[in-house]
C-alpha cells in the first residue's frame, strides 16, 4: 500500500463514514499528504445519509478540497460525475509530485477559505448577534417568475374589484377582504419552492444565466453567503473550480477610478485580494478558468449598481453577463435582463415559519432563560391572525416579530398587532439608519 502511494501521481478517495473509521485509509492519504500528492476527494455513501461531513482527520486533509460528489446514484449523474473525475485525473497526472500546491490552487484556496469563515448568519434586528449559518438559514422559496406574477396579478385584480363602489351592492366588505386573503394565501402561502442548489438545473443553454429577483429584505444576500459557503464545503457546485462572489454596491468609482480599463481579474484583485497583487501564472491560469466555463460568478445587488454604472466598469460587467456563468440578483423594479431563466425569492413557506420560529427560540434559550413554550405561544397567535401571518413570510418581518415576543412581557392584556409590529420596525430602521451614520 505504501509503495502504491508513493509510486501514484493521482490518489483519489472515496469518503464514506466507514472509510473515516479505517486506520489503513488514515495511514495512506496522510502518508499521499506527506508527500505531495494530488488528492481529489469524491463523496459517496448511502444517498439517505446526506446529513453525513468529514470531520477530524479526514475533514482536515480535504479542508478547502472540491468534491466530486457520488452520492445520487441515478445513472445520469454517475455517468456526469464519472466523466468530471476522468477529466480531474487526466489534467492532474502529468503534473509534478513535488507541485503539490501551485500558487493558483493556494490563491483559491484562500477564497474558498474565506467563504467557510463566513459561517455565521448575522441578526438583522440586532447586527451584534449571530448565530451558524447551518442552524440559522432556512430555504427560501424561489419560484418561478411567470408562475408568481400571474398569481400576483389575481390579487391586484381582487384589490381593485374591492375599491370600485358600483360593484360593491352585493359584494360585502366580509367577502372582498375573505377572496383578497384567499388570494395572498394562494401567493404567498402556498408555493413550491426551489431548493438554491438546484437553480442551476433551470439552464438549458451551454452558458448558465440565472436572474434571482426578491424584495427588499427577502433574503438575497443571505442566499449569496449560504451558497458560497455550502460550494466551499463541497456540498454544491462541484462543477466550478471557482465560485466568485461581488457585492455589486462595491463597484465604486472610489475603488474602480477611471481612466483605466479594467478585467476580470482585477475584480477577482480588489474584491479578494486588495493588499497583493495576483502573479502572471495565477491570472493566466483564472482566465483559462473562465474562458472553459469552471467558474461561476455571483452578481448580488444588481438594482444597486444598474442605475448609475461606472463607464469604466461597463464592458468588464457586460463581459460578465454575456459570457460567464453567473447567478444575478436583484429587487425586482424596472430591471431589463435577458437572462432565459428568471426566478423570484417569495420569502418563507408556511413550514419555513413554523421552523424558524422554533430554531430562533431554541437559539435564544441558550442566551438567556427563555421559555421554550414560547415558541408555540408565538406560533399560535400567528396562525389565529391571517394579517400577520401573511407578513410573516417575509423573513426580516419574521425576525422582528420573534425578537419583539422574545424581548416583552405578553400578557393578557398585551396584543401584537399589525400596527404594534410597524411601530418597531420604523423605529428599528431610524435607529439603525441613525447608527450607520455615526
Amino acid at each position: 500500500m505504501g509503495e502504491a502511494v508513493e509510486n501514484s501521481s493521482v490518489i483519489c478517495c472515496f469518503m464514506t463514514p466507514e472509510y473515516e473509521n479505517s486506520k489503513n485509509c488514515q495511514l495512506e492519504l496522510k502518508r499521499a499528504q506527506d508527500l505531495g500528492k494530488r488528492i481529489i476527494a469524491c463523496m459517496v455513501g448511502d444517498k439517505n445519509n446526506r446529513k453525513w461531513k468529514p470531520s477530524g482527520w479526514l475533514g482536515l486533509i480535504i479542508a478547502g478540497f472540491t468534491y466530486i460528489n457520488f452520492r445520487d446514484d441515478s445513472d445520469s449523474n454517475i455517468r456526469l460525475r464519472a466523466g468530471e473525475l476522468i477529466n480531474r485525473i487526466k489534467n492532474q497526472s502529468s503534473s509534478s509530485a513535488t507541485e503539490s500546491l501551485p500558487l493558483p490552487v493556494k490563491l483559491f484556496g484562500e477564497i474558498r477559505q474565506k467563504y467557510l469563515r463566513e459561517n455565521k448568519i448575522k441578526r438583522m434586528v440586532n447586527e451584534e448577534k449571530s448565530f451558524p449559518i447551518e442552524q440559522s438559514y432556512i430555504n427560501l422559496a424561489v419560484v418561478e417568475i411567470k408562475e408568481q406574477h400571474e398569481k400576483e396579478k389575481k390579487l391586484k385584480e381582487q384589490d381593485q374589484k374591492a375599491k370600485e363602489p358600483e360593484k360593491q351592492q352585493d359584494f360585502s366588505l366580509e367577502k372582498q377582504h375573505g377572496e383578497i386573503l384567499s388570494t395572498y394565501e394562494e401567493i404567498y402561502g402556498v408555493k413550491t419552492s426551489i431548493d438554491v442548489e438546484n437553480i442551476l438545473q433551470q439552464c438549458k443553454d451551454q452558458i448558465k444565466k440565472v436572474f434571482v429577483l426578491g424584495r427588499a429584505g427577502i433574503g438575497k444576500s443571505t442566499v449569496c453567503q449560504y451558497v458560497t459557503y455550502r460550494w466551499a464545503k463541497g456540498e454544491i457546485w462541484s462543477e466550478y473550480e471557482l465560485v466568485i462572489l461581488i457585492r455589486l454596491r462595491r463597484l465604486t468609482e472610489s475603488r474602480y477610478p477611471p481612466g483605466k480599463k479594467y478585467s476580470v481579474n482585477h475584480l477577482l484583485e480588489n474584491e479578494y485580494f486588495p493588499c497583493d497583487e495576483l502573479s502572471r501564472v495565477q491570472i493566466k491560469h483564472f482566465k483559462e478558468l473562465c474562458n472553459k466555463g469552471q467558474v461561476l460568478w455571483i452578481l448580488d445587488g444588481y438594482d444597486e449598481f444598474a442605475q448609475n454604472i461606472s463607464e469604466q466598469l461597463k464592458d468588464v460587467f457586460d463581459h460578465v453577463r454575456e459570457t460567464q456563468h453567473h447567478i444575478l440578483t436583484s429587487r425586482p423594479y424596472a430591471i431589463k435582463s435577458s437572462n432565459d431563466v428568471k426566478l423570484e425569492i417569495t420569502g418563507f413557506t408556511n413550514d419555513n415559519i413554523v421552523k424558524y420560529v422554533e430554531q430562533f427560540f431554541d437559539q435564544t434559550m441558550k442566551e438567556i432563560n427563555t421559555d421554550s413554550s414560547e415558541a408555540q405561544k408565538l406560533l399560535r397567535l400567528l396562525k389565529s391572525n391571517s394579517s400577520i401571518w401573511g407578513v410573516a413570510h417575509i423573513p426580516v418581518n419574521l425576525e422582528l416579530i420573534c425578537s419583539l415576543w422574545s424581548n416583552n412581557d405578553w400578557t393578557e392584556t398585551t396584543v401584537l398587532t399589525i400596527t404594534v409590529l410597524y411601530d418597531n420596525r420604523i423605529e428599528w430602521q431610524c435607529r439603525r439608519y441613525l447608527t450607520n451614520k455615526i
